[in-house]
């Protein structure tokens, strides 16, 4: 009973050391400096692979709540960059405090899943490049990707995107289509991403394809993304007239004032449609005959 006591007491001052010796750091979109970011692969987080460490803290300094570090045991599919090898590890990532729940940057779920991951070493241990909701993780939806070698000739946002955006053995169509809608390829490379997009539009299958379009003509007509100096430009590296872009334009003002989104989905402002269902209303090509209707093709005119 006593050599029992003793472990579980040794077992807690270890983790009670791990969290004190491990300080966490917030960056605000690490996912711009990728030079900075020592280590990028992709892991695979299964259920029940995620635990507490310790008790929240709190560090006044770094965020206003109280802060627990988690402990994420994964098994490394990809190595984009950086001292990893694939294979079991075990990294460490801060969060908001709660109660219960999981924790916040998406290191849980009922059913395996991929995530690619922003690293880095601390007191040596693997660490997220940056903690709390900072943007050093993003959901890999497009399969798995054993023949995946990141090029050194070329900008390592472009790797990402390449990983992001291609069918790999296991993915489905929606699963496709949250990889062509995901945030982080238009964030590490706009220009990349839309040539990404185009080939997307032309090589998928076909509910992939018009995902691919309508997400295409968003980064070109929206000016969250650029301004319309630079759209036009880019719109014409890509092959895409500026008739064909002032068409797409109209087609855009159409969708945020309603003429699509109040028929099929409520008003303007309501939770978008979860990805299922824009899978099944795109696969039935309703939203072809619309674009028909305006006069907008899905594809730039040759």
């Amino acid at each position: 009973m006593v050599t029992i006591r003793a472990t579980i007491c040794l077992l807690a001052l270890l983790v009670s050391s791990c969290a004190r010796r491990l300080q966490p750091r917030y960056v605000e979109e690490v996912y711009k400096n990728l030079d900075a970011v020592p280590i990028i692969a992709v892991v695979e987080i299964k259920p029940g692979s995620v635990s507490p460490v310790g008790r929240p803290t709190n560090f006044p300094s770094v965020y206003s709540s109280p802060l627990l570090l988690y402990k994420v045991t994964a098994i490394v599919e990809n190595v984009l960059k950086g001292d990893l090898s694939p294979g079991r590890a075990e990294f460490f990532h801060y969060t908001t405090a709660s109660v219960t729940g999981p924790p916040k940057l998406g290191f849980y779920g009922s059913v395996p899943y991929r995530s690619l991951l922003l690293l880095r070493r601390q007191q040596g241990k693997l660490r997220t490049a940056a903690d709390i909701a900072t943007g050093c993780s993003q959901l890999v939806t497009s399969g798995y990707h054993p023949n995946f070698v990141s090029r050194t000739d070329r900008p390592m946002g472009e790797n990402m995107i390449d990983l992001l955006l291609t069918r790999g053995p296991g993915a489905s169509d929606e699963g496709m289509i949250r990889a062509v809608f995901s945030w982080m390829p238009a964030q590490l490379s706009l220009r990349y991403t839309a040539r990404s997009l185009l080939r997307l539009a032309t090589d998928e299958t076909p509910v992939v394809r018009v995902s691919a379009c309508l997400k295409l003509r968003e980064i070109l007509v929206d000016t969250t993304y650029a301004s319309p100096e630079a759209e036009s430009s880019d719109a014409r590296q890509l092959g895409i007239t500026d008739s064909d872009l002032a068409r797409w334009r109209e087609q855009h003002k159409w969708l945020l004032s309603g003429g699509y989104t109040s028929r099929r989905y409520g008003s303007v402002g309501d939770p978008p449609p979860t990805v299922t269902a824009l899978a099944q209303h795109l696969n039935g090509l309703s939203l072809c005959r619309n674009d028909a209707a305006l006069g907008i093709p899905l594809v730039p005119s040759h």
